[in-house]
């Protein structure tokens, strides 16, 4: 889908995720002009609310180009000339460009910054012409008076045209007559129709012409001025300027001053014909808006966010805003910030109740420091939805609540509608305790626990967070069974009233402690001891013990002499122990009326065995919820298993979330985040676990956050530049007739590798060279190439087992590979898998030690001379229609087996071309019946000197071996000392095809055995 055109918009709406009509507009250089049209359409029609319209341009491959060169639209300079003497063709440009378009009222109504109105707009076709790429001034002056027509303006009154413009020899004259026509047509003494065209400025984008031109013209209106239309030679000769009421822009021109509101039109036109024009006004003033009240006036903390695709992004945006902020109202900066930016990936939160708080915390986030104000976090994926956890004793602290009393109302107003219960209940109200300076005794602090949890619940909703599920720790259950819309508030207050009077009786008498140890193995240590009750299983290596106060103490001072890690709790009551019987059954009769109703959302049970049991919550649960074991770590555990990572506590203190961290420790993604903290300003400690929420992947309601202010202008996205470049690494040209390409030295080995690519185009030799209708890599090439690569002057037991094949279409990957002294040469078709290598040469640098040096051949002119062509005549005759270098035998004579010749071969550049020669002449000085023979495998190679252009070139057949020739390759002249000797060079016969690709390996290995030891008086093992 990427590469297809409707790719292209179908991809934005996917990732924007946009629902109404996505669509891609082709009508060649017209088209983000038509683009504009259909929005416009589809908004007037009441199908979308806005509308993304534009083009793109991108030149990605030469091709079109060249055919447009070749047919002579393009300036030879590659400059659009728009209007100009000096006119030429145009100058391809690239670029993107879109525009946002709503209907004015509803852009006013969402406090947008109008940037321009679109009046009207028109398109047509140009119809039959001289051909069909030929423009109409016909068609286009029909074209403009249906566009003005339709904006209700008069062509006349239009004070500037953003004219399409090309700077063809052909076109601009014909659009000028149309303009001419009909913008042009003024009544006497009235000033001309300014006219122009960004294409010189920034060549003709096409695609994005069109766009492009009324970006232009919308940024002309709003500053009044037009920029300048670049110049050759001046206006164009052949177009009447002093009668067509037209003037070309040519310097920066202040917008002409009228009565009314400015207006311009843009014209775009596709080589098929489709034309565009759109008619542009200046945009109204923006409605009086009024004054904002500042935040930082009142001393009221809140949150602004920022986030870019990259946390460095973040950091560059940070540093730009904080740079520019005393150009805007604290109201205006924060409503941008919030409601104006798309909340990207990775995020940034800054808690301030001032612009002096804000600048700090900015700065702290541009300089990379730690700062209590500033959160940062990534996201990704679609919106997450924590899960609220609702801890149990242990979160109280006197005066918790009191802050969010006075600043959230929503709070304020959960806390006293459980003033009439807790009044009949326990003779108070949570507002009269917590706002006095003592909690009281463990009734009065858990029904406390309760009243702050139902109104933290409440602050929570009211900023936009919700529950994606539910947990509740002992008591917290109570609180999590209305969050979950299990009991209603006034259910759950009277619950946790009669559940706390029933605690008077158990105060006192017992304690409780955790340990690091896991709840089954505490539980086993406990035994049958009745005074002593593993109560919670907390986390995987975190239990609470509840007991009898002696029992505890004996417990805490063995299980510490053992090693284990002991924490007092704060508890006089030993719950969820032998200590609750009494009250649990008699809880069950006072709340027997409930009438618990199904979950709204996932609720995990800590009640019960199993979290997931869905067990009806009546009185009976609520009996067992006070005296059995509290399983939080499997209902943890449940959680995570379900896929959730986001755990947010909701107390006036965190006392459960290292529980929570001891089961996510190792989940990726995994956040446990605390509401508040005890004696810590109230709303600064919510606002921070807000942006940790937000800066993970939460929504939150910023109407609440940033409920004031206006679009103003602030710094954008600070673009982290990376260079994609590929720069030319100086020295790095393959050595010349080899096929060595990029060297790459392996770490930690002496391995070298040496990888290309090989097609007909990149062949690493001057001519062809076809065998049998197969395009082969001459032999000389690979000889050359494993001398270059390993370095040396010598070569042994040089193996040539199957031909590199030059494929006349795909393209062939290439390595050569040296292992120390072993060389070797591979290749696969490029993209095929590691299995398709196939080797082709092997080869050892250096002697090998078994040969002495060789001695020079004797030059013997034998007694037969030969034409100098018998070679290159012989080797067509069997299918090797041409050499791959050129070279020429001068003189050739024929002995008892041997051929010596003088060859010449002007590319002296390496040895490859006169060692063509010789490789090609030894292989017709064997006698009998022509055969095609190929080098198989040289004994040794051996090289002084720089490559001859002139050399005597001596074959002599080998008395042992029938197939093996020696050869020597001697320099003439000013290069007699230059000297390359083959030895036992064997020629084989072709066997099998040549389509590259590995066919077998019958005749190039040899079955050699190996000598085993055998120890005649041990067991031998095989």
């Amino acid at each position: 889908i990427g590469s297809s055109l409707c790719g292209v918009p179908n991809r934005i709406s996917y990732t924007l995720d946009l629902r109404g009509p996505s669509l891609a507009v082709d009508t060649a250089c017209s088209s983000s002009l038509v683009a504009v049209h259909q929005a416009c359409a589809s908004l007037r029609a009441g199908e979308v609310p806005v509308a993304l319209a534009g083009g793109v341009m991108l030149m990605a491959g030469p091709g079109l180009t060249t055919v447009l060169d070749r047919a002579g639209a393009i300036s030879p300079d590659g400059r659009s000339k728009a209007f100009d003497d000096a006119a030429d063709g145009y100058g391809r440009g690239e670029g993107c460009g879109i525009v946002v378009l709503k209907r004015l009222s509803d852009a006013r109504r969402d406090g947008d910054r109008v940037l321009a109105l679109i009046r009207g707009s028109a398109v047509h076709q140009d119809g039959r012409t001289e051909g069909i790429m030929a423009p109409s001034p016909i068609a286009q002056a029909h074209l403009l008076r249906k566009a003005y027509e339709a904006a209700g303006v008069a062509p006349h009154d239009v004070d500037y045209v953003e004219a399409h413009g090309t700077g063809t020899r052909v076109g601009d004259p014909i659009e000028a007559s149309a303009l001419a026509e009909v913008v042009g047509d003024r009544p006497e003494g009235a000033r001309p129709c300014l006219i122009g065209s960004v294409k010189s400025n920034i060549g003709h984008c096409e695609a994005a012409a069109g766009i492009a031109g009324l970006i232009k013209t919308a940024l002309a209106m709003e500053h009044g001025t037009i920029p300048p239309t670049l110049s050759t030679r001046g206006p164009r000769g052949d177009i009447p300027w002093q009668t067509a009421g037209l003037r070309l822009v040519t310097e920066a021109t202040a917008w002409p001053g009228s009565d009314r509101a400015r207006l311009a039109g843009v014209a775009s036109y596709g080589y098929g014909g489709t034309i565009a024009h759109v008619v542009l006004e200046q945009a109204p003033p923006a409605p009086a808006a009024e004054p904002a009240a500042e935040p930082a006036e009142a001393g009221t903390a809140t949150l602004y966010p920022l986030s870019s695709g990259t946390g460095l992004g973040i950091v560059g945006q940070a540093a730009r805003l904080a740079a520019a902020l005393d150009g805007h109202t604290l109201a205006d900066t924060g409503h941008t910030l919030a409601h104006r930016r798309a909340h990207l990936g990775a995020r940034a939160a800054v808690v301030a109740a001032g612009r002096d708080e804000l600048a700090e915390g900015l700065a702290a986030l541009a300089e990379g420091r730690p700062h209590p104000a500033v959160i940062t976090g990534e996201t990704s994926g679609p919106a997450r939805r924590p899960v609220w956890v609702f801890s149990g004793h242990g979160a109280q602290w006197a005066g918790m609540g009191r802050e969010l009393l006075a600043t959230e109302p929503v709070f304020a107003a959960a806390i006293d509608r459980l003033g009439p219960v807790y009044a009949e209940e326990l003779g108070v109200t949570p507002r009269e305790v917590l706002t006095g300076d003592d909690l009281g005794s463990v009734d009065v602090i858990q029904s406390m626990l309760f009243a702050v949890q139902v109104g933290l619940t409440q602050v929570w909703r009211r900023h936009g967070v919700r529950p994606g599920a539910v947990i509740g720790h002992s008591v917290g259950e109570i609180a999590a069974a209305v969050a979950a819309g299990v009991l209603s508030e006034e259910d759950g207050a009277r619950l946790v009233c009669r559940r706390s009077v029933l605690l008077r009786r158990a105060a006192g008498k017992g304690a409780m402690i955790m340990v690091d140890r896991p709840f089954d193995e505490v539980r086993e240590h406990i035994g049958d001891d009745a005074t002593l009750c593993a109560a919670i299983a907390a986390a995987p290596s975190s239990t609470v013990v509840a007991g009898d106060v002696p029992a505890v103490d004996r417990a805490a001072e063995q299980w510490a002499s053992l090693g284990w890690t002991v924490r007092r709790i704060d508890s006089d009551v030993a719950f969820h122990s032998p200590h609750m019987d009494g009250a649990a059954a008699d809880l069950a009769v006072a709340v027997a009326d409930l009438e618990p109703r199904t979950p709204e959302v996932p609720l995990y049970l800590t009640a019960v065995e199993d979290p997931r049991s869905g067990q009806r919550q009546d009185a009976r649960y609520w009996a067992a919820n006070l005296r059995n074991p509290v399983r939080f770590h499997q209902a943890v555990q449940a959680a995570v298993e379900d896929g959730h990572r986001l755990f947010l506590e909701i107390s006036a203190h965190p006392v459960v979330s290292h529980s929570i961290t001891e089961v996510v420790a190792n989940l990726p993604g995994a956040l446990v985040i605390p509401s508040l903290r005890r004696r810590q300003p109230e709303r600064t400690a919510l606002l921070t676990s807000l942006g940790r929420l937000h800066c993970h992947g939460v929504p939150v309601d910023w109407s609440v956050l940033q409920p004031a202010g206006t679009l103003t202008t602030l710094p954008t996205a600070a673009w982290q530049h990376e260079r994609h470049w590929v720069d030319a690494r100086t020295g790095t040209e393959s050595p010349v007739d080899t096929l060595l390409g990029t060297e790459t030295a392996v770490h930690g080995s002496r391995t070298r590798v040496w990888q290309t690519t090989l097609d007909l185009r990149t062949r690493p030799y001057p001519r062809r060279h076809p065998v049998l209708g197969t395009e082969i890599v001459p032999a000389a090439v690979l000889i050359n190439t494993f001398l270059t690569a390993g370095r040396t002057d010598t070569l042994s037991d040089l193996r040539l087992r199957q031909p590199v094949v030059v494929p006349q279409t795909e393209t062939r990957e290439v390595q050569i590979v040296r292992e120390g002294t072993a060389l070797r040469l591979v290749s696969r078709r490029l993209g095929a898998p590691d299995t398709a290598w196939s080797t082709h040469t092997f080869a050892t640098a250096g002697a090998d030690g078994t040969e002495e040096a060789a001695t020079p051949l004797p030059v013997v002119r034998g007694p037969e001379e030969l034409d100098p062509g018998h070679v290159v005549e012989r080797l067509a005759e069997l299918g090797v229609a041409d050499m791959g270098y050129p070279w020429t035998i001068d003189t050739l004579h024929r002995g008892e087996g041997t051929l010596t010749a003088v060859a010449s071969a002007p590319l002296d550049r390496s040895w490859a071309a006169i060692l063509d020669a010789a490789l090609s002449m030894a292989s017709v000085i064997f006698s009998g019946p022509a055969v095609l023979r190929m080098p198989a495998h040289v004994d040794q190679v051996t090289r002084t000197g720089p490559a001859p252009r002139r050399a005597v070139i001596a074959v002599r057949l080998d008395a042992d071996r029938p197939t093996s020739v020696h050869v020597d390759i001697r320099g003439e002249g000013e290069d007699a000392g230059s000297l390359l000797s083959l030895r036992g060079l064997h020629y084989g016969e072709l066997d099998g095809d040549l389509s590259g690709e590995e066919q077998s390996t019958d005749g190039r290995f040899d079955v050699v055995w190996q000598p085993f030891p055998v120890d005649a008086a041990a067991p031998t093992r095989l």
